[in-house]
């Protein structure tokens, strides 16, 4: 079983490069996960919210007791040598645990600017208030990622076949979907 960042039954879709990739029920969606040495905890994948995908990411560590649910937090992230994120992330407690999180439109030019720069780059860094939240690692984040999008695309296949048979989006067995 996998950490979750909500309470839910995860269902593993694959192990690749030390990352686990999972189904989120709660969420819904698919993400990559990383535990990392000193207790932080990483995701990174795709939800759906209504009929939007949105890249979610989260960053969770029990040692940050004074996130405040709710309270937004600018954070910087570095991916290598690249010119630093911002992001306005939420504050959370997942389970009991402190967590800082963001998601934007997975079909946006900026989603796919900052899923290249984690997935090309070998290396992260997170700061808040020019202290630094944790240096860590990227390795095996392509493959994690592109694993992510696998398991995505077959949620939103099966997500199609169990609509509304007269809505046309029944599949190959519902005659009035042509």
């Amino acid at each position: 079983m996998l950490a979750a960042p909500l309470k839910a039954d995860v269902t593993s879709w694959k192990k690749v490069g030390g990352w686990d990739i999972g189904f989120y029920p709660n969420l819904p969606g698919c993400l990559a996960y990383m535990p990392y040495e000193g207790g932080t905890h990483f995701w990174i994948g795709f939800i759906r919210r209504d009929d939007d995908i949105l890249l979610d990411v989260s960053l969770m560590d029990d040692a940050w007791r004074s996130i405040e649910a709710g309270k937004e937090y600018s954070v910087e992230v570095y991916f290598g040598n690249e010119t630093p994120w911002t992001l306005e992330m939420s504050g959370r407690n997942y389970d009991g645990s402190p967590a800082l999180n963001f998601a934007f439109d997975a079909s946006t030019e900026q989603s796919g600017r900052f899923v290249n720069e984690f997935m090309r780059e070998t290396g992260m860094k997170w700061y808040y208030n020019n202290a630094m939240l944790g240096h860590y690692s990227l390795r095996g984040s392509r493959q994690a990622l592109d694993e992510a999008v696998a398991c995505q695309k077959s949620f939103n296949e099966a997500l199609s076949g169990v609509s509304d048979p007269f809505g046309g989006g029944g599949g190959n067995s519902d005659p009035f979907s042509q």
